[in-house]
């Protein structure tokens, strides 16, 4: 059961009236758990992205420094 919402305010209106959690999902169901796993395992995997793109463009930094420097 998957619904977009234009935003948060709208989804908690749907949760409201429909008597549900996170946008449509029954509390405490299979569906909702799935839902709450899937969802930290996609901030997780969005961490370590960032964090893999953080430092290579310092380590970047670092190595034209090294060059730049090592050449004068």
């Amino acid at each position: 059961m998957f619904h977009n919402f234009c935003s948060e305010r709208c989804k908690r209106a749907y949760d409201k009236a429909h008597n549900t959690v996170d946008g449509g999902y029954k509390s405490g169901s299979i569906e909702h758990k799935i839902h709450k796993v899937g969802n930290t395992i996609e901030s997780i995997i969005g961490k370590i992205i960032c964090t893999f793109f953080i430092i290579a463009i310092i380590l970047a930094v670092v190595a034209y420094l090294f060059n730049y420097y090592s050449k004068i």
